[in-house]
């Protein structure tokens, strides 16, 4: 990995050193420049890391810096943080493919270290895949994802870095994209892949037996609970748990899922029993999580609990050259069964 280096890209001096004295003792190697010029010239000396981007600098806008930071490198994690915080700048940010978005405020650093240490995890595995493509550099690591677009080849072929760990990952993409095929194929190619495989629609079961569904229940627990049935996490037990459409999640639930992820344990409805379990989760959704998040729907600490790795699927219209390719696939499927 490149070190624990990070690059804060700010001209406002208090703040700057603030957040160098914070960063520094969390054991961060810290470069700062107050302009887009200066931090443009940090990056073209090598510079590799996370970087801290405020939104409007004295020579360029935030947004503009950050279209030239992609043009020298991709890859680096950029997490834009700012004092007007709007949410239509936030949902910018993050479509145009920022690391995150934070206000400064009261809450910056317990937010930007949380961040900043997925940003560092997100670079590491990136960076893993370099190793990764010598071995399958002509190879289709989701093979069921049926793609001949260059984008999205790329995306599937960044999850490969993930595949063996045990980070959560986020998928998300409007209806339709593939996330369940993408989350299948995560598991089927990790080191769980002799593990279950176990899929919630978390829109799709009524708010009243979510909990159940999820955890388990004991006998007695409710009218018609006659006999202790085990859920979901305990039957994704040394595999993957597949959380589809996680955005529509009531909070009440959402707070004991994140327990579960802090803990690994959890009891079931109308038990006393704490009950350990080793699960990978995989979430997806075709919300905008981030702008559920400022509404206030969804809770701010899971969300980054799931998305240490976040991913966001092409919709077909944006995959043209894939239409073709799908439209066979699907007609020699229909001709086997005929």
């Amino acid at each position: 990995m490149a070190g624990r280096r990070i690059l804060i890209v700010d001209d406002y001096p208090q703040l700057v050193t603030f957040l160098t004295e914070q960063l520094t003792g969390e054991g961060y190697e810290v470069l700062t420049a107050t302009t887009g010029a200066d931090a443009i010239a940090i990056l073209n000396d090598g510079f590799s890391g996370a970087i801290l981007l405020d939104v409007q600098l004295p020579d360029v806008t935030g947004l503009d810096l950050f279209n030239r930071i992609q043009a020298v490198n991709p890859l680096l994690p950029v997490i834009f943080i700012t004092a007007h915080a709007t949410l239509d700048l936030a949902v910018e940010a993050t479509r145009v493919g920022a690391f995150d978005f934070i206000a400064k405020g009261s809450d910056l650093m317990k937010r930007l270290s949380v961040s900043v240490k997925n940003a560092f995890n997100h670079l590491s595995m990136t960076e893993e895949l370099s190793h990764l493509k010598g071995e399958r550099a002509n190879g289709n690591p989701f093979p069921e994802f049926r793609t001949v677009t260059p984008r999205m080849q790329q995306i599937l072929e960044t999850l490969q870095s993930i595949v063996n760990s045990a980070v959560t990952v986020l998928i998300e993409g409007e209806s339709g994209t593939g996330e369940e095929v993408v989350a299948r194929g995560i598991h089927a190619a990790g080191s769980r892949r002799g593990g279950p495989f176990v899929a919630v629609n978390c829109a799709g079961i009524p708010e009243t037996l979510l909990e159940s569904e999820m955890f388990g229940y004991e006998k007695g627990a409710f009218t018609g609970a006659a006999s202790r049935r085990a859920g979901k996490f305990e039957a994704a037990h040394g595999g993957t748990l597949f959380l589809d459409e996680v955005g529509e999640l009531p909070k009440a639930l959402q707070a004991k899922l994140l327990r579960v992820l802090q803990d690994h344990s959890f009891v079931r409805v109308g038990g006393t029993e704490t009950i350990s379990v080793d699960v990978r989760i995989v979430s997806a959704t075709n919300l905008e999580l981030m702008q559920e998040v400022k509404k206030g729907n969804f809770r701010e600490d899971l969300f980054y609990r799931l998305s240490v790795f976040p991913v966001r699927l092409l919709p077909l219209r944006d995959r043209p050259d894939d239409i073709p390719v799908l439209a066979l696939h699907f007609l020699r499927d229909r001709k086997s069964v005929v």
